[in-house]
């Protein structure tokens, strides 16, 4: 939550937490009842992020952009069950993996 309030201003969750419902409701709405929507939730991040992923405007939420990242993936797929969708948590089926994403596979 603490580099959502840097990065996104201090409503910055409320605001995602907002468009996340919002965006359910409107696949809801205009979607076909036997769609299948499958929600996948973002994958971990390292301790040490580096590339493409943290620009350098934001490089002093590096640290605490983990923690954030749980936290709406957390929000997102229990607000995507709610909804009737499928969540696939690929956080948590990769978490014990980020050395792949690192290039240091053993």
């Amino acid at each position: 939550m603490h580099a959502f309030k840097r990065r996104y201003g201090v409503n910055g969750m409320s605001d995602y937490k907002r468009n996340v419902e919002e965006l359910f409701q409107t696949f809801r709405r205009v979607l076909d009842p036997t769609t299948l929507v499958i929600w996948t939730t973002a994958l971990p991040v390292s301790q040490s992020v580096r590339g493409g992923v943290i620009l350098e405007e934001i490089r002093f939420l590096s640290e605490v952009l983990r923690y954030d990242v749980l936290l709406v993936n957390d929000y997102s797929s229990r607000a995507a069950a709610c909804y009737g969708f499928d969540v696939v948590d690929l956080h948590y089926a990769m978490r014990r993996h980020i050395s792949w994403r690192l290039g240091k596979v053993k």
